[in-house]
């Protein structure tokens, strides 16, 4: 083995490397938006909207609306490989959100073509915007 096959692989290492950072970076991130999301009610108390209470987003109702989402606009994109991702790990991490987001920065796929990198990256926009009013509600 010759020293350009040493530095080859090198590079390979390190790009993986980077890889699973950013991996875990972004899934973490996208742990920590979902927590913040289902914690922190929307309204403050005292809110004449909600009746005077604190109001938080049901978990599983928001578990569920991200993955509509997603599926929809994954669909309406032809991406139906983006839709089996968010099938697998579905049933792999059954109601646990957060372990689903975790799960996708190990995908066995990732390296490849980025779906599941694509995948976190929706779901922390998606996240990011809770609670946020719409330009045209301000």
């Amino acid at each position: 083995m010759g020293l350009t096959d040493v530095v080859k692989n090198s590079r390979v290492d390190a790009m993986r490397s980077q890889r699973r950072v950013c991996y875990d970076t972004l899934a973490r991130k996208a742990i920590e938006a979902w927590h913040a999301a289902v914690s922190t009610p929307l309204h403050a108390p005292g809110c004449g909207c909600c009746g005077g209470g604190a109001v938080k987003l049901d978990p599983n109702w928001l578990a569920e609306d991200i993955d509509s989402a997603l599926r929809t606009r994954y669909a309406a994109a032809g991406l139906e490989s983006l839709i089996a991702i968010l099938d697998a790990h579905r049933l792999a991490a059954g109601g646990d959100f957060a372990g689903r987001l975790s799960g996708l920065a190990n995908h066995e796929d990732h390296e490849q073509d980025g779906a599941a990198m694509r995948i976190l990256c929706d779901v922390i926009d998606m996240l990011q915007t809770i609670g946020r009013p719409s330009p045209g509600l301000r």
